[in-house]
């Protein structure tokens, strides 16, 4: 308004070449997956001269006062202390978002994916810019794929997933209908695609 500021200057960084600031609430990153199709534990592939799991880290440091890791163990580069263990270990995802707002101090989290390889600002301030009267704000694809691990979620969210846990579905896509949610177009060119194989692999290291 030319006299304040509705953000804190001093959180002020740059990251990836772009100019950003501190988003509210947590981020919890998701980093307790078993690597099957890779072969091999895809958190400690290198990309730029870091594993993906400490890039994923720093990242989402720079962005996020709050940052807690849902994992089975300690990986390595990660401070024991913001670690904690999935809610319903073999639940997949959703027993590592259960587990994340149990320790997140914030009302809103904003989770992520270590094998996604890096957080897009444009999308998640999107995302932030859509939260207001929502549980729920997921990217969405144009083949309706929906996006959970690049979303915000509210801490309303919380005993749905326990209840879908309780009946045994762990699909996180069945509290969309359950709660209020809001779906965002993937903008053209942002590929929020997991490192789920070799292939994936090589191919984000060849565009490089």
């Amino acid at each position: 308004d030319g006299t304040n500021f509705d953000f804190d200057p001093a959180g002020i960084r740059v990251h990836n070449r772009q100019v950003v600031t501190k988003m509210p609430g947590s981020a919890l990153l998701l980093a307790g997956g078993a690597s099957k199709r890779m072969g091999t534990d895809k958190r400690y592939l290198e990309l730029d001269g870091s594993t993906m799991i400490s890039r994923a880290y720093e990242s989402l440091c720079t962005l996020f006062d709050e940052v807690i890791v849902s994992s089975n163990d300690v990986p390595e580069g990660i401070p024991a202390g913001v670690v904690v263990e999935e809610r319903y270990p073999g639940t997949g995802p959703i027993g590592g978002i259960a587990a994340g707002f149990k320790a997140a101090n914030g009302e809103t989290v904003f989770v992520s994916a270590c094998d996604i390889p890096s957080v897009d600002i444009a999308l998640l301030a999107m995302l932030y810019r859509n939260l207001d009267g929502n549980d729920i704000v997921v990217p969405m694809g144009a083949n309706g794929r929906h996006e959970t691990l690049f979303a915000l979620y509210r801490r309303s969210v919380v005993s749905v997933l326990d209840q879908l846990v309780a009946d045994g579905d762990y699909r996180i896509r069945m509290a969309f209908n359950r709660v209020v949610t809001q779906r965002i177009a993937i903008p053209r060119g942002v590929d929020l695609r997991n490192i789920n194989t070799r292939a994936d692999y090589e191919r984000i290291v060849d565009r490089r």
